[in-house]
């Protein structure tokens, strides 16, 4: 396989990978925030709302990645991409992948956890979002840092 074809072929491995990545941090992370969601639902259905909103949030891990997808996967011409420069893509965009596949993840548990004290709170206090917006810092750093890194070098 030539080197052009081997540079294409990984860095098209590296596009699907960071979304693949986030796609199933924010699945896992919105299945265990659902769970505890169902949950209290059961018990007082006007914690509904509530629950929508925090399950939703490890969503955008999956924004996030596919961001870094779009970003990759545009930038790809057969004539101008090396070897070399795949790998530094790779390297870039797996970094950025297990950073969105974990902070989504623990985003849903954070998630899970204020849900679970929904009833016990009566309503949602503003805390509980700034708590968990903290988890989501680290998603939205790790695509600007992965972004800035492909203008590093050069790509």
């Amino acid at each position: 396989m030539e080197a052009t074809t081997l540079a294409l072929l990984l860095t098209a491995l590296t596009a699907s990978s960071v979304l693949a990545m986030g796609s199933i941090g924010s699945a896992i992370g919105v299945a265990i925030a659902v769970f505890a969601g169902l949950a209290v639902i059961t018990e007082d259905r006007r914690q509904a709302r509530n629950v929508i909103v925090l399950t939703s949030l490890p969503m955008t891990q999956c924004f996030y990645s596919f961001i870094i997808y779009f970003t990759i996967l545009s930038k790809v011409k057969a004539a101008t991409i090396t070897l070399g420069t795949a790998s530094m893509v790779a390297a870039l965009g797996a970094g950025c992948g297990i950073v969105e596949l974990i902070s989504a993840i623990y985003q849903g548990k954070a998630a899970a956890n204020a849900i679970s004290s929904l009833p016990r709170a009566g309503t949602m206090p503003p805390e509980y979002l700034m708590l968990i917006v903290y988890i989501e810092l680290f998603a939205i750093l790790a695509m600007v840092f992965t972004l800035l890194g492909f203008t590093l070098i050069g790509w």
